[in-house]
């Protein structure tokens, strides 16, 4: 082996904590505490994560770089998303879908259920998907059927700081 060739790593290079470090920070209620997204994450676009602390959840908002089809219309995401749900997704079960707004940007938004894999716990499961010209944001928060209500009133809230804290850097 030549000296100065290193060993081959097996492991993925890391990326900024908080390509990481590099992304403004979003105010959260004070219910609620970021989560580092890991790096097999943060490969797949996670840009950030959150949990409330009172009850098992998740809040998960990944980010696509990929510029909208010049035929995109947004009236029709609802419908795609749905089916690309119903093809992927284990003991889906949609309960409302539509067009929404957040601050100034048009999105699509499913809401369904989901009993876990096991039978034994109802999720509920609100996805909210943000398309611009050349990046979509894909919002996921997800908690038990019992607690999903105590959190989504401040999914709004988080979404609107993040996208503030994003586009006035």
């Amino acid at each position: 082996m030549l000296k100065f060739l290193t060993p081959l790593s097996l492991t993925p290079p890391l990326i900024h904590k908080r390509t990481m470090d590099n992304l403004p920070s979003t105010t959260l209620p004070k219910q609620w505490v970021e989560k580092e997204p890991s790096v097999s994450e943060q490969t797949a676009g996670v840009i950030f994560m959150a949990k409330h602390i009172d009850f098992p959840s998740s809040l998960v908002i990944r980010r696509l770089t990929k510029k909208l089809a010049k035929d995109f219309d947004i009236k029709t995401l609802p419908e795609e998303l749905v089916k690309a749900f119903e093809a992927k997704v284990v003991n889906f079960k949609p309960m409302d879908k539509g067009l929404t707004k957040i601050g100034n940007y048009k999105a699509a938004k499913v809401q369904y259920e989901q009993l876990d894999e096991l039978g034994n716990r109802l999720y509920e499961n609100l996805v909210i998907s943000i398309p611009m010209q050349w990046q979509t944001f894909h919002v996921a928060y997800r908690a038990q059927k019992k607690d999903f209500k105590n959190g989504e009133k401040d999914v709004l809230k988080i979404i609107q700081s993040f996208l503030k804290s994003i586009f006035l850097q």
